[in-house]
């Protein structure tokens, strides 16, 4: 195998963590879309689309898509090595002054759709550290 022409050294390798990192949202939203299925909810899914996953839950599906009580989801999907916590969750610095959950609400505000955006949701590979209700139970994962 050592006169492979191909096993010399790669010029870069970000694409093997990119493509694992839109798998993981992918086969969350799909999972997602099945619970919504096995539910009856009536949707429309979205991926890379206004967020990492959108969904719009359909209030009646005999009136266009664009019916003022439709509801939309929009939902960051991480794949992380680390669990976040409080601090990273809403950490700024001067190079970036919005947290990840400033940049979330900014990714609603002041659009067309604002006023149907019933969740943001903010999804880990590694799940959540740290958070705590104020009764000291976990938050729900």
């Amino acid at each position: 195998m050592s006169n492979n022409p191909l096993n010399t050294p790669q010029r870069e390798v970000a694409g093997r963590t990119t493509i694992g990192k839109f798998d993981y949202q992918f086969h969350w939203a799909l999972l997602k879309a099945l619970h919504y299925y096995k539910e009856g909810t009536e949707f429309i899914l979205c991926v890379e689309y206004h967020d990492d996953v959108l969904f719009i839950i359909r209030d009646n599906s005999d009136v266009p898509l664009d019916h003022e009580n439709d509801a939309i989801e929009l939902v960051q999907v991480k794949a992380v090595k680390g669990g976040f916590t409080r601090a990273a969750i809403t950490k700024t610095t001067e190079k970036s002054p919005n947290s990840i959950i400033g940049k979330m609400i900014l990714g609603a505000s002041g659009k067309e759709f604002e006023t149907r955006v019933k969740s943001l949701g903010l999804v880990s590979s590694a799940g959540f550290s740290e958070l705590k209700h104020k009764d000291n139970n976990e938050y729900e994962t």
